[in-house]
């Protein structure tokens, strides 16, 4: 993370926790302790939100115009 602090330019690490968060999972999610393979964990993973979104607005609408245009060529 990069911030602006005290007018300084401040550089840390994202912690494991709000690197879970940003893939969607919500505070009880179990994070191992060892950092390094939460965050692997973290970047094995599938974001909810962003897979939810594409599904919702991109192929639902393609399977439904798919199944439309089967229906008008039988």
């Amino acid at each position: 993370m990069v911030y602006v602090e005290d007018g300084r330019i401040v550089i840390r690490y994202m912690l494991p926790r709000e690197a879970a968060r940003l893939m969607g999972a919500p505070d009880s999610f179990w994070l191992p302790q060892n950092k390094n393979i939460a965050y692997t964990a973290m970047g094995d993973a599938v974001a909810v939100p962003v897979t939810s979104f594409i599904s919702e607005m991109l192929l639902g609408p393609l399977v439904k115009l798919s199944y439309e245009e089967f229906r008008i060529a039988i």
